[in-house]
This record gives structure tokens, sequence and C-alpha cells, in this order.
């Protein structure tokens, strides 16, 4: 991954004091956002790559080689400054592990169910010096694209995409993973508005930027995920709510345009794709979403009954290894004739407190706090490059926190790396420069060497 980190030098202007080691070393792009991009342009299927038969996979080996690069070229990145605001983060690794040493399985199995804490260590990336909002924003940005592009190729020739070669195999190449990509989507299509909003930029990128968002729209009716829905439902509440302001300077007439031919748009095109069918299908349907909702709803309170019955595991949880599911009778929920072995009851939450405990919980609570206080604590800065590339960050975290709460996209890597690399960016993206070198001895001089 930071094979692409190299020395950047920006001019310095005349009679302005000499740039220090820190200032002179500038990345081409973050530790981790080529894994990253690489997981939100392919979801599910591409993270089965690498070497199935040693069980090692791109997420690990990307999250091993950047650990190994930082550690042995940039040892001295990981500055106080930088980890302080980790610290919720770092509590709940911590409790995580404690409570896999403790619990006494030591086997594959527990090592499986305790990989979604483990994934917490992704947020270290945010050690490195974030000066290339822009670039690491526009990354991003292609990847989601490429995610919509290999979706309709999916779509649009499900034979050919079903004759394809299996990974690791398990997963078929083009396979879709239909609530992560349906909230992937939905961080597109907002984005895609947003760019469609911005004046300074030419007619043509903008008409392109409509058409991407209607067709990332479009995409997720298709595939008929709830999760998707509620993804867009909520990235396009959170944008409405940070652009209030400028709501209010379109006029009522204009605004009253908008909003009319959007409903005209959508209803139109709404009754004729899939997820219509399902949300208005026959409940004794099979492929009917009322089904799944009346599973997920008798499995949730079983597992919420077994976890709180016990003094001690609610407080501390049944750890990692045991199979609680199984224990409460809400496997027979979730598996089905495809589907054995499932771990997780579709929701992170619940999982955390089922593996965790209340301790757990709370301190997944207390993540999600100070994740939210520093989004909206950088929601007006003055770096516009910055602002931009927050406003990814904080799409992601919502739509994939959304698709976490009805499947196990958190417990899974390409769900778990985007996720915690996003959460610790924005805890210490803020940290400024002067922060980093105060709080620290210089920079080796490894920082400006060409990698």
């Amino acid at each position: 991954m930071n094979l692409l980190l190299r020395r950047g030098r920006k001019p310095r202007a005349s009679g302005s004091p000499p740039a220090t080691e820190l200032e002179r070393a500038e990345p081409l792009l973050l530790p981790l956002t080529v894994l990253v991009a690489f997981l939100l342009a392919t979801g599910r299927w591409g993270s089965y790559l690498g070497l199935p038969s040693q069980n090692l996979f791109v997420t690990e080996l990307g999250l091993v080689g950047t650990a190994a690069w930082l550690l042995l070229r940039h040892p001295r990145l990981f500055v106080p400054a930088r980890l302080r605001p980790l610290g919720p983060l770092a509590a709940l690794f911590t409790w995580a592990v404690i409570r896999f040493v403790t619990g006494g399985h030591f086997d594959v199995t527990a090592l499986r169910d305790l990989a979604p804490y483990v994934y917490v260590i992704a947020a270290l990336g945010a050690c490195w010096q974030v000066a290339s909002y822009r670039r690491t924003r526009v990354v991003l940005e292609v990847a989601l694209v490429l995610h919509l592009l290999w979706l309709w190729v999916a779509l649009l020739a499900p034979d050919w995409a079903a004759s394809l070669p299996l990974l690791g195999g398990k997963v078929r190449l083009l396979e879709l993973r239909h609530d992560f990509d349906g909230a992937v989507l939905a961080v597109l299509t907002c984005l895609a508005a947003l760019r469609a909003a911005q004046r300074e930029l030419d007619k043509a990128v903008r008409v392109g930027a409509v058409a991407v968002a209607v067709s990332a729209t479009y995409t997720i009716l298709q595939l008929g995920t709830r999760a998707g829905l509620l993804a867009l439902l909520v990235v396009v509440g959170v944008v409405v709510l940070s652009r209030v302001h400028l709501l209010r300077r379109m006029g009522r007439t204009r605004l009253l345009t908008v909003a009319a031919l959007a409903l005209v748009i959508t209803g139109f095109t709404i009754p004729h794709t899939y997820l219509f069918d399902r949300l208005t299908g026959d409940p004794t349907n099979s492929d009917s979403g009322s089904g799944t909702v009346i599973a997920r709803e008798e499995a949730w309170s079983l597992v919420l009954e077994d976890a709180t019955k016990d003094p001690t595991r609610f407080i501390f949880g049944s750890g990692f290894g045991p199979d609680f599911l199984d224990r409460s009778g809400a496997a027979i929920w979730f598996e089905g004739p495809v589907d054995k072995g499932v771990r997780a009851p579709h929701n992170f939450v619940l999982n955390t407190l089922a593996r965790l405990g209340l301790v757990g919980a709370a301190l997944l609570g207390w993540v999600a706090a100070t994740v939210a206080r520093a989004a909206f604590r950088r929601r007006s800065g003055p770096d516009p490059d910055q602002a931009r590339f927050d406003e990814v960050l904080v799409l992601l975290l919502c739509a994939l926190t959304v698709a976490s709460l009805v499947g196990v996209i958190l417990e899974s890597p390409f769900g778990a790396v985007p996720f915690w690399w996003a959460a610790g960016l924005l805890l210490a993206g803020g940290v400024s420069r002067r922060e980093v070198q105060q709080s620290n001895a210089p920079v080796p001089s490894s920082l400006t060497a060409s990698s």
C-alpha cells in the first residue's frame, strides 16, 4: 500500500522560514488508502483474493504489509498527538483482546469471532501525516464508480457472471453482496449529487455526476436490499441537514420544483424495481422482505434474552468461541440450506453485547459518541479540500453503520476495514502539524527520503 508514498515538496515563499522535515514529507496517498479503495471497489469478492490455501487474504496481507512498512521505515510516526484521540478505539480493541485471552478458547473459530474487533487497528492509518485530502478523496470516488460499473455488468449479464471462477473456493468473481453493495452505492449517490451542485465544476462534469447519482440510486432499488435503501435515506438526510443554509438560498420556487421532479421520477421508477416487489410481496414468500424482518426480530429477541439472563454474561459477555446463536436457538432463523455456521446475529451492536457484554457495548457507544463529536466539530473547517474529504468519511461511516445494524458488514473485512479507517481519520485527522511536532522529537530523515 505504502509503495505509492514518496517525498513531495511544496514551493516555499521567499522570506519564509525553512520547512521542517515533517512539512517536507508529503504522501501521495495515506496508508491503507489503496486497500480501502480496493475493498470499496470490489466488496466481498475482492476480500477473497490472496492465498486461500494458507488462509491469507488481501485484507490481512494489506494490513500486515502496511504495519510492517510503517514500523520499519517510519517507526516514529505514531506520535502521542495522533494516538491520543484514538483512545476509545484502543479501549474497545483492548477489551476484546482481554476477553479472548480470558475466554479459554484459542482455536480458529475463536479467532474468527475476534477478527471484527482486530480490524479496529485499521484506524492507525490516521497516524500518518494527513496532507493529501483531495488526492485521497479522488481515489475513493474512483473506487466507488468502479464498484457501480461492475455491479451493472453483474446485473445485466447474470448468466455470464455465474460462470466466473470461485475465489478462495467460496465466493464467485463479481458476486453480489446486496447489503454492502447497496450501502456503498448510497455513498456514491450523495457524493455524485454534491459534485453536481458544485457550480465551479464544468457543466459536462456536473451532468456526468447527475447521471452517476441517478444510476446508483436505480441500482440500489434493483438490488432489492432494505439495507441499501435505509443507508440511502440516512446519508441523504445527513447531507440535507448539513446543507440547510444552502437550501434556504435556493428560493421556495426552485426548491419546490426540484422536489416535485424528484417525486415524479421516483414514482415512475420505484414500482418497476425489485425492491418494490420484495417490500410489497406476500409475507409467506421466501423472497419477501417482510419474512426476513420477522426472522430477524425473532432471532434478536432470543439473542438478547440469552445475553441478559446471566448477570456475569451480561456484564462481561460470552467471549469468543462459544456459539451463542446455537445456544439461544436463534441460529435457525439465519441458517438456510446454503448458509451454515452463522456466527453473528446480523447486528453489530447486539453481537458486541453478546460477545463483550455490557462493558463492550459501553465502549462501542463511547466510540460512536466521540466519532460523531469529531465529525460535528470538523464540519466547517477552513480547508475546503479537508471539508470534502471529511464528508466522504462521514457518509461512509453512516452508510456502513446502517448496514451493520441489519447485516454482518462490520464482522466482515470488506466493511470493517473501511469503517475503522474512516473512524480513525475523523478522530485523529484534526490534529495539527504543530501539535505533532511539539509532541515528539524531530522526525527521522527517512521521512524525506524517496521511496
